[in-house]
């Protein structure tokens, strides 16, 4: 899966408002201007921000192939322990 067919899972998923991370639906939402998406686990908690590009080359690193399934899973990790994916995650 290139970045481009990634950026449309991502778009996706952001359309159906459908990120469920352990029975929890997540916020998720992309911010274009700084290509990143952003996860929000709990209403007023702070948005955790994911690096579009990072993410991608995480995926592309990988030795799974590349699925919607694998996205929204590594989103909900990411969601969980964001401190797990240092890289991915800008401060």
């Amino acid at each position: 899966m290139d970045d481009d067919e990634k950026r449309r899972v991502l778009a996706r998923i952001e359309a159906a408002r459908d990120l469920q991370c352990e029975g929890k639906q997540v916020e998720m939402w992309r911010n274009f201007d700084n290509e990143e998406t952003r996860l929000r686990v709990a209403p007023k908690t702070p948005a955790i921000r994911v690096d579009e590009d990072a993410l991608f080359d995480f995926l592309n690193e990988s030795n799974e192939p590349t699925s919607e399934a694998v996205i929204r899973n590594l989103l909900c990790a990411i969601a969980a322990k964001p401190s797990k994916y240092g890289r991915l995650v800008v401060p």
